[in-house]
């Protein structure tokens, strides 16, 4: 993703703006950060669920949304894995 700006509605000014990542085929990435940093955001942009207004993007991704892996075992709430 190079220079990408995106927002959730046509008439918003960017919600992220001027973006660039590059991350390689089996690379690992954790996004973390305070409460409304952006997180989020920055995924429902990757998954194309926000308008992009400007920039190149190419993107393929994997994810697991509102997990807990840690403290429960579980992957996921919405169970694609389970370990219980």
């Amino acid at each position: 993703m190079t220079r990408c700006s995106f927002t959730w509605k046509d008439e918003e000014e960017a919600t992220l703006a001027n973006l660039s990542m590059d991350v390689r085929r089996g690379q690992l990435v954790a996004v973390v950060g305070i409460v409304g940093s952006g997180k989020s955001s920055l995924l429902s942009a990757l998954l194309g669920d926000m308008k992009k207004l400007s920039g190149k993007a190419s993107v393929s991704v994997s994810y697991f949304h509102n997990c807990d892996f840690f403290s429960s075992y579980n992957l996921c709430s919405k169970n694609y894995l389970a370990h219980n």
